[in-house]
């Protein structure tokens, strides 16, 4: 998929025109109102008006049902991304999370890309949790989820994480097809474990 629609159709998706999107900074969502929307979707009780990664609501759902989920990708940093999933188990999106400092064994929800909302607790930017958010959803759904908008909204720097993304994505399909030599970084940096075939005619 990667390397049908990159780099002009990362942000419309494969069937659209590429101008087809919106690029605002307005778009770009706090984390306080990624984990709202989080908690929404995910049906969780609320308890904290003023929600933060410690908020007592994101701590128990951080430790119980995100840590208890396979691990899709492994984070520098430590820590890994996991799907992350409503009460009834429905699939919503991916979550980061990463360990406590002060207590190891317990995590702290670093990032969200649940439904169309992307984004990464403020402490913890720069940190490449943004773009593996942005693998997982490729490799989990082989789409983003603004392809089915009207019209694709993104805040610059989202677009910009995306578009970059996807040309990792391309690199690395290139490399599993052997049409490339250089081993990705890729596939080091996040501990990635996948294969890709060659796409064959269909009969």
């Amino acid at each position: 998929m990667m390397l049908q629609i990159y780099p002009d159709k990362v942000l419309s998706g494969p069937d659209r025109d590429e101008d087809d999107v919106d690029i605002d900074p307005i778009m770009g969502a706090t984390f306080q109102t990624a984990m709202e929307d989080f908690c929404t979707d995910a049906e969780i009780l609320r308890v904290d008006p003023e929600l933060t990664a410690d908020s007592p609501e994101i701590r128990y759902v951080t430790n119980t049902r995100l840590a208890r989920e396979e691990t899709l990708l492994s984070l520098p940093s430590g820590g890994r991304v996991v799907k992350a999933i409503s009460s009834d188990g429905t699939y919503i999106g991916v979550a980061a999370i990463t360990p406590r400092e002060e207590d190891p064994d317990t995590f702290r929800l670093a990032g969200l890309f649940t439904g169309s909302a992307l984004c990464v607790n403020g402490p913890m930017r720069g940190r490449g949790i943004g773009k593996a958010l942005v693998i997982a959803r490729f490799l989990l759904d082989e789409e983003l989820p603004t392809w089915d908008h009207d019209t694709p909204g993104y805040s610059p720097a989202g677009a910009d994480l995306i578009e970059n993304t996807a040309e990792d994505l391309a690199e690395l399909s290139r490399y599993l097809l052997g049409k490339a030599s250089r081993r990705p970084e890729l596939l080091d940096q996040y501990k990635l474990d996948v294969t890709l075939e060659e796409p064959q005619p269909c009969p």
